[in-house]
């Protein structure tokens, strides 16, 4: 995400096809509407996200210095435990489940954070992520069911390995370390030990 700020209007009101109701609680409960709050949260920090519903003034979710408000806390960081419309249908006429198309985008953004762990509020949504589990913010496997006649319903690989994977990839890669601080704007301090490497910056 590069937008400057993260505005969520969820007021209360009626789905124009199921006729469910559709408010602040509902938006918590989708996954792209959680996948889009992560994004920009690993990107830019909790500072400038805000969320209007009703005829309420939009409020900003964040507390001096700290994730506190449930806007972060409920769902932001549980982006596969959100509702797809494709799962509702039993991925009818589909192959692949959304959970699978956002694997590469959520993977990427992880290694970023993961590069940057140890700056300013990076600092704090890795310290979160490591306390949530990253078992249960990335799973390994996840449940796909479909209507069809071939049984095609099953257990399916999600992120497996590939979370430890690309951890090890950016400790034992410079070239590829440097390349996602460079896209925070961030820069190693050339001659650091590996164990100093995660804190110092320029």
């Amino acid at each position: 995400s590069i937008a400057q700020a993260f505005v969520v209007i969820a007021p209360e009101i009626a789905h124009c096809d199921l006729g469910t109701v559709c408010d602040e609680a509902s938006y918590h409960l989708r996954m792209w509407c959680r996948a889009e709050q992560f994004a920009h949260l690993l990107r830019n920090g909790p500072e400038n996200m805000w969320l209007a519903s009703g005829g309420a003034v939009a409020q900003q979710v964040r507390g001096s210095g700290r994730i506190e408000a449930d806007f972060l806390n409920s769902s932001a960081l549980h982006v596969f435990g959100g509702e797809c419309t494709c799962c509702r249908l039993k991925h009818k006429g589909m192959e692949k489940c959304d959970r699978e198309s956002l694997l590469i985008p959520i993977l990427g953004l992880y290694g970023e954070l993961y590069a940057c762990r140890n700056m300013g509020g990076s600092k704090l949504i890795w310290e979160k992520i490591v306390a949530e589990g990253h078992g249960v913010i990335f799973p390994k496997y996840f449940e796909f069911v479909k209507d069809d006649e071939k049984n095609t319903s099953g257990t399916r690989r999600l992120f497996g390995d590939l979370v430890e994977e690309i951890r090890q990839l950016i400790d034992n890669d410079e070239g590829i370390r440097h390349r996602l601080l460079a896209s925070r704007g961030v820069h190693e301090v050339e001659g650091a030990e590996d164990s100093e490497r995660d804190g110092v910056y320029i």
